[in-house]
């Protein structure tokens, strides 16, 4: 990868991960968050839900496009899916409501979010797996557990799933993320395990 291109990721990376978590402090801090779910909370901070949305599609974008560009792995299919399932969460922190169409379009851009992000992350350890690289693999599995429980969380929405509950979770996801990007010491990787794989569709 190019050392501007990666050093863009880098940067974006870190900086939306910063904000994300900022704002989901912002977002819970006094709204009695143990209580109530995320989209309620949303729907009477709708500017803070719809930035902290952005930041957040944007973390979890950029953590997922390193870890592809750390095993130095290309494939314009992961790239679409990757972009348009992050995008998803636009839709999530755009559309409120309790009427039938607005809770449709809400909780299924929100499970889709969470599908495509496991679907990601299940991709690229596989990658890692069929490079036999295992360094990294159980980062990758903890973040995979974590977004499938944000995704359960995001669908039921009841009892124990409160907004501090759900956002606690998605910041611990890309806390897992961002650690698996910055943390390990990726120049020691075999150039055996740096093949590059293409794919074009």
């Amino acid at each position: 990868m190019d050392s501007k291109e990666e050093k863009f990721k880098n940067i974006f990376c870190v900086v939306s991960v910063t904000v994300s978590i900022l704002l989901s402090v912002i977002l819970l801090f006094g709204n009695d968050p143990g209580t109530r779910a995320l989209s309620a909370l949303g729907s009477e901070n709708r500017l803070l839900f719809f930035l902290w949305g952005i930041f957040t599609g944007a973390a979890t974008y950029f953590n997922l496009s390193l870890l592809a560009s750390r095993l130095k792995y290309k494939n314009r299919l992961f790239e679409i899916i990757l972009a348009v399932g992050c995008s998803l969460i636009l839709l999530t922190v755009t559309v409120l409501g309790m009427e039938p169409l607005y809770r449709a379009i809400h909780v299924g851009s929100a499970m889709s979010f969470g599908v495509t992000t496991v679907l990601c992350l299940v991709w690229l350890l596989t990658v890692k797996l069929v490079r036999q690289d295992k360094r990294t693999t159980v980062p990758y599995l903890a973040a995979l557990v974590i977004v499938a429980i944000i995704f359960i969380a995001t669908s039921i929405q009841v009892g124990w799933f409160t907004a501090l509950t759900q956002v606690l979770l998605a910041d611990v996801c890309l806390a897992v993320m961002f650690c698996s990007n910055f943390l390990e010491n990726w120049s020691l990787q075999k150039s055996g395990n740096a093949i590059e794989l293409e794919a074009e569709v």
